[in-house]
């Protein structure tokens, strides 16, 4: 199955895009750090593409220009955050078991349920692709030219 994966190949404007682990995304909802711009990740956070058993694209509505998210009092880690971990777990862990419809949507969902963190791997825009940020003091950080290039590069490919 391996072989298989490593067949997998992004479309060249593609080949900039990172890819956020599934356990990446719980590490920082437990931790409640909230969702943080693809620039200021860690390697860690981001997966293989070409290896990943499942690869995940969410689109969604930004809550804030500069965070992508909303944090409240319910839901100190990020609503954005905490919903699509919802969605995600539903399907990729054992809270799934079962759920699917039907005999066989019972069986996939068992057998996603199986599946561990590191091999299901999201597109999320805020933290695939370089973005602008906004440090604590209010001013603007611009993505650099390096940044500015790959992002001008991907975009007309979603």
């Amino acid at each position: 199955i391996l072989l298989l994966r490593r067949r997998r190949v992004l479309p060249p404007a593609l080949q900039g895009c990172k890819f956020v682990t599934l356990a990446y995304l719980r590490k920082v909802a437990a931790s409640r750090e909230g969702i943080r711009r693809c620039q200021d990740l860690p390697p860690e956070a981001f997966g293989d593409p070409t290896k990943a058993r499942h690869l995940v694209v969410v689109s969604h509505r930004w809550m804030d220009r500069y965070t992508c998210d909303l944090r409240t009092d319910s839901h100190p880690e990020g609503l954005r955050l905490h919903t699509l971990l919802k969605k995600l777990d539903s399907i990729f862990s054992t809270a799934g078991i079962g759920k699917g419809q039907g005999f066989l949507g019972g069986i996939l969902r068992f057998r996603y349920s199986l599946i561990g963190g590191s091999d299901v791997l999201i597109f999320f825009d805020f933290m695939s692709l370089p973005q602008v940020g906004r440090l604590d003091d209010g001013s603007i950080v611009p993505r650099t030219l390096e940044e500015t290039a790959i992002f001008q590069e991907c975009l007309p490919s979603m």
